[in-house]
């Protein structure tokens, strides 16, 4: 990917617009923690964002390796506020879906 640095801001906005809309109680928590998590797979997803626009890794693909970092995001700031398990793993999966979509669309 030509800019990585660019797909990365736009998904930590993404995190930013996920949390308010669906941890509304605890939206500044929530943006931690997406931001933490998109921190911590960084180096992942500067790879497979690479790779998915030389077509070396298909959509489905990438796809299922950011779902496989779902246990990557731990989501502690969500915990410590008190967020219910279910929410928590509400905005988990809409972040990785949320990921997954802004990728595919940034690649040209």
């Amino acid at each position: 990917m030509s800019n990585f640095d660019e797909f990365l801001n736009l998904a930590k906005s993404q995190v930013v617009d996920l949390a308010k809309a669906l941890c509304k109680d605890c939206a500044e928590a929530a943006i931690a923690d997406g931001n933490k998590f998109l921190d911590d797979c960084k180096p992942d997803l500067e790879l497979w964002t690479s790779q998915l626009a030389s077509d070396k890794l298909s959509q489905d693909d990438f796809e299922y390796l950011i779902k496989t970092k779902k246990d990557v995001a731990v989501m502690d700031a969500l915990k410590r506020a008190g967020l219910t398990s279910v929410r928590i793993d509400k905005f988990r999966s809409a972040l990785l879906d949320a990921l997954v979509k802004t990728a595919i669309k940034f690649i040209p």
